[in-house]
């Protein structure tokens, strides 16, 4: 079975619906209280968790062989610098404690440009 994050964004949005066509069995980790209704009507296992929390993950990787990491929070607002790199650094490397954790034996870590430090254009 395959875990995938961010299936409400544009990268994993695309990407789940590939896995299922290709057969492939998923489970979408979704954060709860987020509108998660683009994938309504999807043949998907559905978890509820959040990458800043370290024992969510590891229910959700249990079982599972690959992880398709493609959740990330993107602001280009100053000021959210903390938040940005709790959700993308942080919760990153939580998802892949618990990968190794739990066996998995394949990890893709999408890339974003909100998982960087831009400086601020003055």
């Amino acid at each position: 079975m395959i875990l995938l994050t961010g299936a409400n964004g544009h990268l994993g949005a695309n990407l789940v619906r590939r896995l299922i066509a290709d057969g492939e069995a998923v489970r979408l980790l979704l954060r709860p209280g987020s509108d998660n209704s683009t994938v309504d009507g999807l043949s998907v296992e559905r978890v509820y968790g959040d990458l800043r929390d370290p024992a969510s993950l590891l229910a959700a990787v249990k079982g599972i062989s690959q992880i398709y990491h493609c959740a990330a929070q993107i602001s280009t607002v100053a000021g959210r610098e903390q938040e940005l790199f709790a959700n993308n650094v942080l919760g990153t490397r939580n998802l892949l404690q618990a990968a190794k954790q739990c066996g998995v034996g394949r990890v893709v870590v999408s890339g974003s440009l909100s998982g960087c430090s831009i400086p601020r254009i003055r």
